[in-house]
């Protein structure tokens, strides 16, 4: 009898959000670039050392078009802005920024490790507090930045770029880094971006990989097409007030998926991975009219479509091997799918545990479980796969040195062995009429089996009805639009169906960077409205996450003020309870330049409101005379007052005038250090206990050249007559 060998698949899911903002172009996070000199090259380089071992690769589109994107150059990233800017040339807040987003990823294995990047990270701890930071910018020297810049990506680099000649230099010196060193750093990274695609391509080539897709912007397609099965999969969830029925949207991102990894890679792919790994009945029966051969989820969702447990608990132990280890047919409108369904305890190991472990024992516990796997199918080793998918960068960042050492040792006693063997997904299709049929699949994702993660909670369904709500008034009015503009707009309603920003909503995930995923999103919807031509409704200026307001806003009033109405902080009680948004806390990621509008100071007395503007230009300057300042109005009514200097200007007095023009005693402005506004709350038709919410818009020759806050609005609510007692009794 002929020695059966055991087949085991490793699927890499390849994956990061759109992380360029519609409105200004601007890439607001810089993950697509550092995990590409890190782990898409690392990934690559590394079963190019060993040809003996395969694995699936599945690229999202959009993150393909991002790589395609910083590879032809002239893209803006935060980030890799602030990375190439002088350090001799930093401005104040340039250098909070740094020293407040230059220590990424997890730090024992990213920063930790080299001695100079852990020496500046113990110059800055607990940044949480302003005076802390502004400490941190005293005690650090021009050369410390340029230090940061350069480690801030010198720690990303790939452990397979190491002995480039670049790479290798930089870590042996160490500090003192130049500037031309630095650019030299950044330009690599970018050369590195530019070979991404082509080696995974030569990989497939060798037949080494196979290369999948996904659907563009990776939308739960489940949800997509049918908002109600997240309640098949989950009783008692509370769904959004707008079901989400969009099965157009999701063939589309399906087809536009294909379509790019085709123009990317020169063939069609034959495999789909659904993001989140979510399937329904539907959505298998779309994936087989599109000719998808091949599509995978997760051993839960297999558990609940044929109502028998594979795994034991708690031991974990698999007691059908013979079913969860056995592709299934799926017959839909369009022909049969096969569909894989993955071990998520072999999954999750690499994913979540072995990163603590040293790579010796990870790699004698990973195969270990491997030959009792083989043990346990028997006489039906041949016809069986072992599906190990996970994501193939995020977590690599939690292992030391990228992982290096645990995924070189795994490659290499998976070539040495004579019982295992590693395929592709595609040769495990030609079984055809062999495998048995699934006539039906329980709705579900990789998470629970269940949909969860992504809608129900409070902030998942005020995210979908903004989709809803956007997505209507383009449907409503796209054909008025011109063709750039049209596409432009459902580019956006689909970047906001991705799966990414629900991920984040409800509280069951968190991050650092969890309020650029809601502005991202939210950038996405707003953009719409305005290329529509139509107001932003003001659900789309504030956070989707609740009790999470924005980090910019720092106070909200805590009394009345009588502020003198003179342009000058007169005394420093003067604004002292007022209510304070600053623009440096939110435009670092967002907006390059100077800003105009430094901070807004918002308050009330029992029938006025009253507002200060600071700007980073004198009020006394010929430029800020050229300068109008909007304050734009959402609630409690949709109006705008607008504030203009004339000219020419009196010495030691600027008038101001306000438009539309207002009864005398209704509203009065003053400026002359600052400027300082009055607006009697008929004005904007309040009343007390009503909520304002505002933003300002900078002007120059009647166009918008800012807007604070960047992505949100200043709300709060006006003072009742028991305001000063329900105040001080909270002080």
């Amino acid at each position: 009898m002929s020695h059966r060998r055991l087949k085991v698949a490793f699927l890499w899911h390849m994956h990061q959000p759109y992380y360029k903002d519609p409105r200004t172009g601007v890439y607001r996070l810089p993950w697509v670039r550092l995990h590409s000199v890190k782990d898409y090259h690392d990934m690559a380089a590394r079963l190019a050392r060993y040809p003996r071992i395969k694995a699936t690769f599945n690229f999202v589109p959009c993150l393909l078009e991002q790589i395609a994107d910083y590879a032809s150059g002239g893209v803006k990233e935060v980030h890799l802005e602030l990375s190439r800017k002088p350090a001799d040339a930093l401005t104040r807040d340039e250098k909070v920024t740094i020293i407040r987003q230059f220590f990424l990823g997890n730090r024992r294995a990213i920063v930790e490790p080299y001695s100079r990047y852990r020496s500046l990270l113990e110059k800055c701890q607990d940044l949480e507090h302003d005076y802390k930071v502004d400490a941190a910018v005293r005690r650090f020297k021009t050369q410390d930045f340029l230090d940061l810049q350069v480690w801030s990506n010198l720690a990303w680099m790939g452990s397979t770029l190491r002995d480039d000649p670049v790479v290798a230099s930089l870590f042996a010196k160490g500090r003192q880094f130049t500037q031309d060193m630095k650019l030299a750093l950044l330009d690599k990274q970018i050369d590195v971006m530019k070979s991404v695609g082509g080696r995974y391509k030569d990989l497939a080539d060798a037949g080494s990989a196979e290369i999948s897709a996904s659907p563009y912007f990776h939308p739960m397609l489940p949800l997509l097409c049918d908002s109600g099965v997240a309640g098949l999969s989950a009783s008692g969830l509370s769904l959004p007030a707008e079901p989400i029925r969009f099965p157009e949207d999701a063939e589309s991102q399906i087809r536009l998926g294909l379509e790019t990894h085709e123009r990317v890679f020169g063939a069609r792919p034959r495999g789909l991975w659904p993001p989140e790994g979510g399937v329904s009945d539907y959505t298998l029966s779309m994936l087989s009219e599109y000719g998808v051969e091949w599509t995978a989820t997760d051993e839960k969702v297999l558990e609940k479509s044929l109502g028998v447990k594979v795994r034991e608990t708690p031991s974990g132990e698999v007691t059908r091997p013979d079913i969860l280890y056995r592709p299934f047919r799926y017959r839909g409108s369009g022909g049969e799918v096969i569909i894989f369904f993955r071990d998520k305890l072999l999954s999750d190991l690499i994913g979540f545990e072995y990163a603590r472990m040293t790579a010796s024992e990870a790699v004698r516990d990973f195969m270990s479980r491997l030959h009792r796997i083989k043990d346990s199918l028997g006489d039906n080793t041949e016809d069986s796969v072992v599906l190990v998918a996970l994501d193939g960068e995020n977590h690599w960042e939690d292992y030391d040195r990228g992982g290096d050492a645990f995924l070189s040792q795994l490659h290499k006693e998976l070539s040495d062995s004579a019982d295992i063997e590693t395929v592709l997904l595609s040769e495990m299709l030609e079984a055809g009429e062999g495998r048995p049929l699934l006539k039906k699949i329980h709705p579900g994702s990789w998470i629970r089996a269940d949909f969860s993660t992504w809608i129900g909670h409070g902030d998942d369904n005020r995210a979908w009805d903004l989709v809803s709500r956007a997505r209507a008034a383009l449907v409503a009015g796209d054909k008025h639009l011109s063709e750039p503009d049209r596409a432009s707009a459902w580019r956006s309603i689909y970047a906001a169906e991705g799966s990414d920003w629900f991920w984040w909503y409800g509280g069951e995930h968190t991050c650092r960077e969890e309020t650029e995923f809601d502005a991202l999103f939210r950038a996405h919807i707003r953009h719409v409205f305005e290329l529509l031509g139509q107001h932003v409704p003001h659900d789309v200026l504030r956070p989707v996450m609740s009790d999470r307001g924005g980090k910019a806003i720092r106070f909200r009033p805590v009394a009345v003020l009588h502020p003198a109405l003179d342009g000058r902080v007169t005394t420093f009680y003067e604004w002292k309870l007022a209510g304070l948004y600053e623009s440096y806390r939110d435009s670092s990621r967002a907006v390059f330049g100077q800003r105009l509008l430094e901070a807004v100071y918002f308050g009330f007395d029992q029938k006025s409101l009253y507002l200060r503007l600071d700007t980073s230009v004198s009020p006394q300057s010929d430029e800020f005379t050229a300068l109008a300042f909007r304050i734009e109005f959402e609630e409690p009514s949709h109006c705008q007052i607008t504030l203009r200097a004339r000219s020419p200007r009196s010495p030691g007095h600027i008038a101001l005038d306000i438009e539309p023009a207002v009864k005398a005693g209704l509203g009065e402005a003053a400026a002359l250090e600052t400027t300082e506004l009055r607006l009697d709350f008929t004005l904007i038709e309040a009343k007390p206990g009503d909520t304002v919410s505002f933003r300002v818009a900078v002007l120059r020759d009647e166009k918008i050249i800012e807007h604070r806050p960047v992505h949100e609005v200043i709300r709060f609510s006006l003072p009742t007559p028991e305001f000063d007692a329900e105040m001080w009794s909270t002080l």
